[in-house]
């Protein structure tokens, strides 16, 4: 077996004594450091810049067509409205509708009880009261 030894070579910074060489390969500082990460994420912040404002934009006349003939579909427009709805990732104007067509539904089945329940107790009123 060969026996090998390393030679570390260290240069340090007079002033701060900061090891600036280490192996004869430049440390890089921690702003260096900083700033290589900052322009490596720089490209992901602006499609990420770039999503959210497709997402606040809009809808034509076609997604919309696209949007109202899916939520015609019996049971899978009643789920498409609560995917658009709650879905982080949803146009702002596509959720803000689902989010009214839902509380109409609401509305609609409250209203619907109310007056099944009156002709129930109207009908029945007569009924039992011979």
């Amino acid at each position: 077996m060969y026996n090998v030894e390393i030679i570390l070579r260290v240069s340090k910074c007079p002033p701060c004594l900061r090891v600036i060489f280490y192996n004869n390969q430049k440390i890089p500082t921690l702003r260096q450091i900083l700033k290589l990460n900052f322009m490596q994420n720089l490209d992901q912040n602006d499609a990420y810049r770039e999503y959210q404002e497709y997402l606040r934009k809009p809808l034509s006349v076609g997604e919309w067509f696209i949007t109202i003939l899916i939520i015609a579909i019996p049971l899978v427009g009643f789920v498409m409205l609560f995917v658009w709805a709650f879905s982080a990732n949803t146009n702002v104007n596509r959720a803000n509708y689902a989010k009214a067509a839902l509380l109409w539904m609401v509305v609609g089945i409250f209203i619907a009880l109310a007056v099944l329940g009156f002709l129930g107790v109207a009908f029945f009123g007569n009924l039992f009261n011979v």
